[in-house]
């Protein structure tokens, strides 16, 4: 078993380096797949104790069967399935199987559904509750509104940059999953926040290129966005887990409520951005290029005075 357990390894080093360098996927997504594979690797090696070029689909299957039992979710499982796709992929184009044995073992199937949101009115309260007379205050403040205003995630707040805005055109660059760029409309609102919390850290004689740091000066990373203290995730936060998911929740409410809007126009609130439309709305058919109506009788005057009388063709 340690002998297989070695290969598991060393082949788990090199596909991190392939989906990584060659994949450019990011350093969250990288942690995932290697976590979930350490996971599969360990229930390999448990059940059957092979190495991974002699892992069956039947095997798959198995451990699939068992992160049902387990409780896990759908989604959870269909991102498993997905990393030990990728996984056997590597395998596969390395030369290392002839066959990927996750080729055709089923993905869970789940419905799809919108994600919960927070309303208007629950975003206005968790605004209202932050202290503005502090530094922190007044960058906490920043963030809310950009990411109720922007809907932007988490890892995206993080690493906005100051060259990232442009509050001159009304937009600010993002750099999303897989390095993909794209530019957000940005509120009036959002901006003024953001403009405050920065003339605070000039006062502070700060020269990181990040627009929202950390009590020490640092860029503020994921774990510590969901700290009250903003440095380390608090105990009670990595038991509980509850406040992980609240950025995600004020993220999806513009797009949920259709919430979103240009920039230059005011309160997220009262405004709504043009290309997005509300989820919620019933949807109406377009009109029909020509009403249909019912044929006149001879005889009869039409719009125009007209009368319908047949047309007699000349000798």
């Amino acid at each position: 078993m340690a002998e297989n357990t070695k290969k598991w390894e060393e082949t788990g080093r090199r596909y991190r380096t392939y989906i990584k360098l060659e994949k450019r996927l990011s350093e969250n997504t990288v942690e995932s797949y290697m976590r979930d594979l350490r996971q599969f690797a360990h229930f390999i090696l448990r059940q059957y104790d092979v190495t991974p070029r002699k892992v069956e689909r039947t095997m798959i299957e198995r451990y699939m069967g068992w992160l049902f039992e387990r409780g896990r979710e759908k989604t959870s499982q269909a991102r498993c399935l997905c990393g030990i796709r990728s996984f056997f992929n590597f395998l596969l184009i390395s030369d290392q199987i002839e066959a990927s044995p996750a080729e055709f073992v089923d993905t869970p199937k789940f419905g799809r559904h919108l994600p919960d949101v927070l309303t208007t009115a629950e975003i206005d309260r968790i605004i209202a509750t932050v202290d503005t007379r502090t530094t922190k205050g007044i960058r906490d403040s920043a963030m809310l509104e950009v990411l109720y205003s922007c809907g932007l995630r988490v890892s995206e707040l993080t690493s906005l940059r100051l060259s990232d805005l442009f509050f001159g055109e009304g937009y600010i660059r993002v750099i999303g999953k897989g390095d993909k760029q794209r530019l957000v409309p940005i509120s009036t609102v959002a901006r003024d926040k953001i403009q405050r919390y920065l003339e605070e850290r000039r006062s502070a004689r700060s020269g990181e290129e990040v627009v929202f740091l950390n009590n020490r000066g640092g860029q503020l990373t994921r774990d510590g966005l969901h700290d009250p203290e903003a440095g380390r995730p608090t105990r009670r936060h990595r038991q509980t887990h509850q406040p992980a998911y609240v950025p995600a929740l004020v993220r999806h409410a513009p797009a949920r409520r259709g919430r979103q809007y240009p920039a230059g126009t005011g309160d997220a609130r009262t405004r709504k951005h043009p290309h997005h439309r509300n989820l919620y709305a019933p949807r109406q058919r377009p009109p029909a290029p020509y009403a249909r109506r019912a044929p006149r009788d001879i005889g009869e005057p039409g719009p125009r005075g007209r009368r319908n009388v047949p047309r007699m063709k000349s000798p």
